[in-house]
């Protein structure tokens, strides 16, 4: 039971990272067709719930989960806190990061607009 919950969820994580890099993608060039439609001054800012839908998204693709393990030391047993970091995937995590930090959130929060700031929701709630 405990490999076919990794498995599934290993699979989701990887679902939900394909579909926020397509996602994000998308948004890059959404961007630059409307820049090269207006003027070139212009800057598009997403909208605020896809703004917070794609940090969310980010946010559980970057997790990882705290456990705890049973550890046999000297005869008695011991619970040992650990958490799993997949530093394989470090190098794309950073360039996603940096990518809807530079697409997706900043524009909001530089926009005179506050409907537009996606940090207002946060703060609210």
């Amino acid at each position: 039971a405990a490999y076919r919950a990794y498995i599934s969820n290993k699979r989701l994580k990887e679902e939900q990272c394909t579909l926020l890099h397509k996602r994000t993608s998308d948004l890059i060039t959404l961007g630059q067709i409307l820049m090269k439609k207006q003027q070139k001054d212009t800057v598009y800012v997403p909208p605020t719930s896809l703004a917070i839908q794609m940090v969310h998204q980010l946010l559980f693709i970057t997790h990882s989960t705290p456990r705890f393990r049973k550890n046999n030391v000297e005869n008695h047993s011991e619970l040992k806190y650990f958490s799993n970091i997949q530093t394989k995937y470090a190098n794309e995590n950073v360039k996603l990061v940096s990518k809807i930090l530079e697409h997706v959130v900043l524009p909001g929060i530089l926009s005179n607009d506050i409907h537009l700031d996606p940090t207002v929701v946060w703060f609210e709630s």
